[in-house]
């Protein structure tokens, strides 16, 4: 019996533990694409200005 409580605590923990992690890499994810979405603006924001700048030039 007491084997078998055993084996159940360390599934218990084990799980525990996946859910944290799970939890920190969504945080992660989010950071990610909130990043992503950073660059793609300030790209964005970049390749306007230069074909402004082209405009100007000609």
């Amino acid at each position: 019996m007491n084997e078998e409580m055993y084996a159940f605590r360390i599934e218990m923990f084990g799980s525990r533990d996946d859910a944290t992690r799970l939890g920190r890499l969504e945080r992660q994810n989010k950071h990610i694409d909130a990043d992503l979405d950073l660059l793609h603006r300030k790209v964005s924001d970049h390749e306007r200005e230069i074909n402004r700048l082209k405009q100007v030039g000609q």
